[in-house]
């Protein structure tokens, strides 16, 4: 892993591995490429290299909204370190999924839990938003 380096381009090379090529010179090459960023940010870097639906489902959005909720119920989560949950939103119909993790903060116990919720819309009419 390398931090502090803003990933300029990734291309598969020859040999049909994945390399990144770092602001700092460094060239990286591997199978796989996590991106954690925003579609207009990813975009760029992923349009030469991601599978179709991938681009066409990234130029879909400028930006995804997400809420970051800082709680202290823990029933979905219970002794987990983090869990994936999938809802219906009640309004569209549509699923649309949360993140809770723990925080790990050294050997110190949290009493709070974080939950992603994804998109405005979910946001609204989630259970979060009126803890």
């Amino acid at each position: 892993m390398h931090t502090n380096e803003k990933v300029e381009k990734i291309y598969r090379n020859p040999i049909k591995k994945l390399t990144v090529t770092t602001d700092q010179g460094n060239d990286l090459t591997c199978d796989k490429v996590v991106v954690a960023t925003q579609p207009f940010q990813a975009l760029p870097l992923l349009e030469e290299i991601a599978p179709k639906p991938l681009v066409d489902e990234l130029k879909k959005w400028d930006k995804m909204d997400c809420y970051v909720v800082l709680h202290s119920d823990f029933s979905s989560i219970k002794d987990m370190p983090w869990v994936h949950q999938t809802y219906t939103n009640k309004k569209t119909g549509k699923y649309y999924i949360t993140n809770t993790i723990k925080p790990i903060m050294s050997d110190i116990k949290i009493d709070k839990v974080i939950t992603f919720v994804y998109n405005t819309e979910n946001y609204d009419l989630s259970e979060f938003y009126y803890q």
